[in-house]
């Protein structure tokens, strides 16, 4: 019996052949659409995190640029959102900071309507002291707030 000619052997391999360069290409397809939808959901969970975060430091902002006196629903309402979607999309400690920060809104709201209602010397002196610590708090709020959300607002989705 002859030896088969070598393109008898090509023939053979061809339709393997193909189909490895045909799978690995394809392969390599998935793994690009797999990278890209996960930079897709890297993305989305931005958007969301940075929406929450706007939404409580716009309302802290507004709360020192109006003052205790004029904090209203609006306010109140815009950090309530903010501070809804943080529990979803922010670690704990995140969480923990901004409730904290919204207990200090509602106090000096409370505060400065206490304020206004009472008119004893001694009481209205330890009124403005409270209120001196809440504004110190929300001054420095955005600092802090910045501090820890780094690490969630990177694209890399380390958390």
């Amino acid at each position: 019996m002859p030896d088969p000619h070598w393109t008898a052997y090509v023939q053979a391999l061809g339709t393997p052949i193909v189909a490895i360069i045909a799978g690995g290409i394809a392969s390599a397809i998935a793994y690009r659409q797999w990278q890209t939808a996960k930079a897709k959901v890297a993305l989305d969970l931005f958007d969301k995190r940075l929406e929450a975060y706007e939404a409580v430091s716009d309302a802290v902002y507004e709360v020192i640029q109006v003052g205790p006196s004029n904090i209203d629903g609006k306010i109140t309402r815009r950090y309530a959102e903010g501070l809804s979607k943080a529990k979803f999309l922010f670690g704990e400690e995140v969480y923990e900071f901004l409730d904290q920060n919204w207990k200090a809104i509602l106090k000096l709201k409370t505060n400065s309507d206490r304020q206004e209602r009472n008119q004893s010397e001694q009481k209205l002196e330890e009124l403005y002291k409270i209120e001196d610590g809440l504004n110190g708090r929300m001054t420095s709020f955005h600092q802090t707030l910045d501090k820890m959300i780094f690490d969630y607002m990177r694209m890399d989705q380390k958390k």
